[in-house]
């Protein structure tokens, strides 16, 4: 049976149809209690019924459709009310199909699974206008369902699309929704990609994986309105076109409690309203960035006891807020913020034990206002530590730096003040802070090819205040004007960059 709805939503207001999905509905109960349930065959429906049915499948089931031989395209709407321990499904669009949905919760439809496989496979079909992996929905005169609860492992891999847009979990019902086994979403060749696009509340209780590649663009997680998204610990691997990690709006919410892993362009963008909260935590292995608009609020180790690792720039705009902690102040982590460009924040702090390190290049330098600094800190003082305590690292490095004895690179403005040790002891015009100067460490910047080496180093410059708000960097003799390669120097560097593209890839 099939029931056409022309006005069917999806996250893009668009009218993708499906070719298949699991679903049930009228007030029946149907179960199927064998070891070892497989469905296959070529047909648009796999398992469907009508209304309020609850189709169990006491041991799991496996669904094989397979489409690529087909040339006749279906469009219809579904719903589903499924209970299983597990479900294995694998999709294949045929040769006119415009959409392909794993699973539907629909039209007051539930599901629950103990765990999840959802493989989708679109075949590069030209008609193909989008892939659901899982997908909720509500719609005006039926009722909202049960919460989805996901018990065990989910894994959605979405592919092969490259004219439409592939949804991994396409959350969108007003229902709660929570995984609380290990999360794997790979998304591969598609127009857009996301990982998860959502308006409501989800939770991760266990590990949270993305993987994207191939993708004209791409968003890990996509949410707006007010969506409220938790999870535990995150990484996301973008790869190829244009790509965000985290992209809020409205007044979106997303929490995560102990870690956040990106090389993606953008590691966290919000709008409007819109809150990321990394509590802990913080690690990019590119250069990536972190903007906030319109009133939104990023914050990157709010709890102070995270390990940061961030190459990149920050940004805000009309009223954004950005707060930022350089790690937790234990000895040997490792926390660093390699500024690759002009920032901006309403708060900094760099621990003890932590550096922040401003990689310089001529383009950065010439294009420097002349009352600007690299950094600029709009909200309260920030803070740093001193040699006592273990020492806020402050290092500077680059190449074919033009540089004159006496030249000032000014490094941070902070409207409310610098300050060491305890935010209410600020430092006042000339005090010195030649303790902090440091060497920057190889490891710290083998993730940015573009800087290979180094012909700065802490003896020679002067560290200090030019001002009650200004820090700058005072050069002591004349660099010279094009590269000079240290031989043992660069083969570290090259070395270091080589294997760490080498572990990367694996």
């Amino acid at each position: 049976w099939q029931h056409r709805d022309e006005n069917h939503y999806s996250p893009d207001n668009g009218n993708p149809t499906f070719a298949t999905i699991v679903q049930g509905s009228r007030a029946t109960t149907l179960t199927f209690d064998t070891s070892d349930t497989v469905i296959e065959g070529t047909e648009y429906n796999g398992i469907i019924a009508y209304g309020n049915a609850n189709i169990i499948f006491t041991n799991g089931f496996t669904l094989n459709i397979d489409r690529s031989q087909m040339t006749t395209d279906r469009d219809y709407a579904q719903d589903s009310s499924i209970t299983t321990t597990s479900a294995n499904i694998h999709l294949t669009a045929g040769n006119n199909d415009v959409g392909l949905s794993g699973v539907q919760a629909v039209y007051g439809g539930n599901f629950a699974a103990d765990n999840l496989i959802i493989e989708l496979n679109g075949r590069n079909v030209a008609s193909l206008q989008a892939l659901y992996g899982f997908y909720t929905a509500d719609y005006q005169g039926f009722p909202i369902g049960n919460d989805i609860s996901i018990a065990g492992p989910t894994t959605i891999t979405l592919q092969d699309a490259p004219q439409g847009k592939s949804y991994a979990l396409a959350l969108i019902s007003e229902r709660n929704h929570s995984f609380a086994g290990k999360t794997q979403i790979t998304v591969k060749n598609s127009a857009q990609g996301y990982g998860l696009y959502t308006n409501r509340k989800v939770d991760f209780a266990d590990d949270l994986r993305m993987d994207f590649s191939g993708n004209e663009n791409a968003w890990g997680v996509f949410a707006y309105g007010n969506s409220q998204v938790a999870a535990k610990v995150v990484s996301l691997n973008m790869r190829d076109g244009g790509n965000y990690a985290i992209w809020l709006k409205d007044s979106a919410q997303t929490t995560i409690d102990e870690s956040l892993t990106t090389n993606a362009d953008y590691a966290a963008f919000g709008q409007n309203n819109s809150i990321v909260d990394v509590k802990k935590d913080f690690v990019t292995t590119a250069e990536s960035g972190l903007v906030a608009e319109n009133d939104a609020q990023i914050r990157i180790n709010g709890t102070g006891t995270g390990k940061v690792q961030f190459s990149g720039f920050t940004e805000i705009a009309d009223n954004g807020q950005i707060t930022l902690t350089v790690g937790s102040g234990a000895a040997g982590e490792d926390s660093y913020w390699n500024v690759t460009d002009y920032s901006a924040l309403t708060g900094l702090t760099v621990a003890a034990n932590a550096s922040l390190n401003f990689l310089l290049t001529p383009e950065l330098l010439g294009n420097l206002a002349a009352d600007g600094a690299i950094v600029t800190v709009t909200g309260t003082p920030v803070l740093l530590h001193s040699a006592a305590q273990g020492a806020s690292t402050i290092t500077l490095s680059g190449t074919g730096l033009a540089l004159n004895a006496g030249d000032e690179v000014r490094l941070i403005n902070s409207e409310k003040g610098i300050a060491l040790d305890e935010v209410s002891n600020l430092l006042a015009a000339d005090d010195s802070l030649d303790e902090l100067k440091g060497d920057l460490k190889v490891e710290h910047i083998a993730s940015l090819s573009r800087v290979q080496e180094s012909d700065l180093t802490k003896d020679d410059y002067d560290l200090l205040m030019k001002s009650d708000q200004m820090l700058v960097a005072t050069i002591k003799e004349k660099r010279p004007s094009s590269d000079k390669v240290n031989d043992q120097t660069n083969a570290l560097m090259q070395s270091s960059i080589a294997s760490a593209a080498t572990m990367y890839a694996a």
